[in-house]
């Protein structure tokens, strides 16, 4: 009966807390066949709003992306809400059911992204007050982000009115390559020789050439396959021929996806070919992979450490999506 009682007491504590903070959050499963963990946030006193849909990087996050000490997901959701911006996020299939993602081949991104995007989003066109809807990805889910839109907008015909791609890694440069970097990093880090690293290389590169069946394991848990699959998702072309407005976050010293890429996507998208002023990139000094000031040369510690995303990139957000809420009202 006490723990009845704590719980319960626990319970309303954190309704009070989410209620001071100008938004309520709705915590339900949807899907049928697999039941995922969802959070919908919602801005009080609000009769319309915009909303947010996440979807998360790599891993096996619950809702709120907890790792270590943070939780890069939920700052955003509730930070978002306060600011008069309802939105969506759910958890990963990959952490719910391990049995069915014991080796990531080439129909694991359809598993692990698409489908469930789709399931979130049904669950989406059903909160009464939506006005526009926004996709957000943060790292693969950035990555992956141009795809699942092309997907939405066809399946449910609808028009999603912006993408927000937080850390994703597109760059005209091959997935591979791009991927490679970030295991470059890593094998230098652990005391790794330049002659390891370089046999690693020689293997992304034969992938960024699709030189490698798609069967063969490259990793203890990944095929060429899988590999593959990211890159046929080719976000580069999809945003070419896409009529969202796009806000591209990055911060300088993200040690997973490095800022040369972003300057890659820049020149190629802003600088050279931006007439209509669609897109939009935000570059953070001393920002992380996870959003955060960076404060650790130890990039373990770093990404794990206590803290949360920095306001710049919040403020950011809003003010992008309030002023293409403003344009769509002219």
């Amino acid at each position: 009966m006490e723990n009845h009682k704590r719980l319960l007491i626990i319970i309303l504590f954190t309704i009070i807390i989410i209620s001071a903070f100008g938004f309520e959050q709705f915590e339900f499963t949807m899907g049928n066949e697999y039941k995922i963990p969802a959070a919908l946030t919602i801005p009080k006193d609000k009769e319309t709003f915009p909303l947010v849909m996440i979807v998360q990087g790599s891993g096996e996050a619950g809702i709120d992306n907890v790792v270590g000490e943070n939780a890069t997901i939920r700052d955003i959701a509730y930070e978002l809400s306060k600011n008069g911006i309802a939105t969506f996020r759910y958890a990963k299939r990959n952490g719910l059911y391990p049995e069915d993602f014991k080796l990531f081949t080439s129909e694991t991104l359809k598993m692990e992204y698409l489908e469930d995007a789709q399931i979130a989003m049904e669950s989406v066109l059903k909160v009464p007050g939506v006005k526009e809807i926004y996709l957000l990805g943060l790292s693969m889910g950035g990555y992956i982000l141009p795809e699942i839109a092309d997907l939405l907008e066809a399946r449910f015909d609808i028009s999603i009115r912006g993408l927000i791609l937080c850390a994703s890694g597109i760059a005209k440069t091959p997935a591979p390559l791009v991927m490679f970097e970030q295991i470059k990093y890593q094998m230098e880090t652990m005391g790794f020789s330049q002659e390891q690293i370089m046999a690693s290389k020689k293997t992304w590169e034969e992938l960024s050439e699709n030189k490698l069946n798609e069967k063969t394991v490259i990793h203890p848990t990944m095929t060429a396959g899988y590999v593959y699959s990211i890159m046929k998702s080719d976000p580069y072309s999809r945003l070419k021929n896409a009529d969202s407005k796009v806000l591209v976050i990055q911060g300088d010293a993200d040690r997973i996806n490095a800022v040369k890429f972003f300057h890659e996507f820049k020149r190629d998208f802003k600088d050279k070919n931006d007439q209509k002023a669609q897109f939009e990139f935000m570059l953070f000094s001393e920002v992380n992979h996870r959003l955060m000031i960076k404060e650790y040369d130890d990039l373990y510690t770093d990404l794990m450490k206590k803290g949360v995303v920095d306001p710049r990139i919040i403020e950011g957000i809003v003010e992008w999506i309030k002023s293409t809420e403003e344009a769509l009202e002219e």
